[in-house]
């Protein structure tokens, strides 16, 4: 081999590999992917383009197709059927069974066909995410005593959502406490729409979003308790909503070793006064609240 071919093999090896340098970002993170041409020397010498199969887009359709794999929609009516496929016309008779239905990690989106009342515990769990569209239908949680077959008070119950791992976001409608009977509360005396009760480390979001949300109970009523015990933290976020709050608080907070992040933006709230929206609030000798974090003063 001469010079020449010395020279020639190494300008086309650098040309090459220079290419390849110069097309590698968008091969491998262009954001908007596609297949890429790609220009190289052949060992004879010849210049040719072939177009190279993009491997973010590759990765971005696998992504796609795992997010869809992981993606569920499923209705619930009052008077649906659980034994059912939780489709638009057989829908699902509670919401439970439609969030169990849904894989552990999954996105679930839930749509009520008619208004809903809650008269058990219902539980989120598998670190799924959940968009409860309510369809501008009214879910209720019933806080009344369970009777007997002779309307004798069977057991006390506080029925909410207890979220022990995953996020909740509520759309779209009506959220009510009802009216309780004859009954007591439970440990802390609160009545609630959903509770963070999880000791496993995740940090849960809970959303109210386009919402009217009113409480008929006498009784303490927190729309959201956070436990967040362990110094776990979360996050409440309520926008575009509307809280006839004069009787009712909007968390109950524990522990003053958790941090809630509470942000809240477009609503319309009956007292005007944040001072009084949280119960359990632990403030630091300068009046400055240590357990929650707010995009409002408290």
């Amino acid at each position: 081999m001469n010079w020449s071919e010395i020279y020639n093999t190494a300008r086309r090896a650098l040309f090459n590999a220079g290419e390849i340098l110069r097309k590698s970002w968008a091969l491998h993170f262009d954001p908007t992917p596609k297949d890429i041409q790609v220009s190289f020397y052949d060992e004879n010498g010849n210049l040719k383009t072939v177009l190279m199969p993009n491997v973010a887009k590759w990765r971005k359709r696998v992504w796609s197709d795992a997010q869809s794999a992981m993606k569920r929609t499923f209705y619930v009516h009052q008077d649906g059927d659980d034994n059912g496929p939780g489709t638009a016309n057989a829908p699902f008779k509670t919401l439970q069974k439609a969030l169990n239905a849904a894989p552990a990690g999954a996105s679930v989106d839930i749509i009520l066909l008619s208004d809903y009342v809650i008269q058990e515990y219902t539980y989120l769990t598998g670190w799924r995410n959940v968009i409860l569209e309510l369809n501008k239908k009214t879910l209720t949680i019933d806080s009344s005593v369970v009777e007997d077959s002779e309307g004798r008070p069977q057991r006390n119950v506080n029925n909410y959502i207890r979220l022990y791992s995953g996020n909740i976001v509520f759309r779209n409608g009506n959220i009510k406490i009802a009216k309780e009977k004859d009954t007591s509360v439970g440990n802390d005396g609160f009545f609630s729409v959903i509770r963070d009760i999880s000791d496993a480390p995740h940090f849960p979001t809970i959303t109210f979003t386009e919402t009217t949300i009113i409480s008929e109970t006498s009784k303490k009523v927190a729309l959201v308790v956070f436990d967040g015990w362990r110094g776990r933290s979360g996050a409440l976020n309520i926008a575009n909503s509307t809280l006839k709050n004069n009787n009712f608080y909007i968390a109950k907070l524990y522990y003053s070793s958790a941090s809630l992040i509470f942000n809240t933006r477009g609503c319309t709230y009956d007292d005007t006064n944040s001072q009084n929206w949280f119960a359990g609030l632990v403030r630091d000798s300068n009046g400055n609240p240590r357990n929650i974090v707010s995009n409002i003063i408290l």
